[in-house]
């Protein structure tokens, strides 16, 4: 009966102190990587515009609670070239370049979070609000992820 009662309170405390990321995927703007992680630990996600047309530029404004994470890393992937300065402000400007443009969904870097060993709150929120710069110059807006 003990060993019961024992398991439902560790049950019932992981739900609190365990934070889960929250992302809503949605086409043309992602954020891929893990959901659960714990106070302490670190999790990266990879940031995956989408488009038909080829694109040379993507900007972004990357929000997220700062008393629960903080960005720690951004690694440039796949040719993709930008100086992004890791502050702890939030909404953060993230702009990268690819020098003979790219289609598809192609990574554009990865971002690494820690969550901060205080964190206590068992879900979190991220959101990349994105555009691109297509060949020709043209600007298009991506969904929000």
């Amino acid at each position: 009966m003990k060993k019961n009662k024992l398991r439902i309170l560790f049950i019932f405390l992981s739900m609190f102190f365990i934070p889960k990321m929250v992302l809503a995927v949605e086409e043309g703007n992602t954020l891929v990587g893990s959901d659960l992680t714990s106070p302490g630990s670190e999790i990266t996600f990879e940031v995956k515009p989408s488009s038909n047309s080829t694109f040379k530029k993507y900007e972004a404004d990357l929000s997220y609670e700062t008393n629960v994470l903080e960005l720690i890393r951004i690694e440039n992937k796949n040719s993709w070239t930008g100086t992004n300065s890791i502050t702890s402000k939030s909404p953060l400007s993230l702009k990268f370049e690819h020098e003979s443009g790219i289609s598809g969904e192609p990574t554009v870097a990865t971002l690494t979070f820690k969550v901060k060993p205080d964190a206590t709150k068992t879900e979190t929120r991220i959101s990349l609000v994105g555009k691109i710069e297509e060949m020709d110059g043209t600007l298009k807006n991506l969904e929000i992820s």
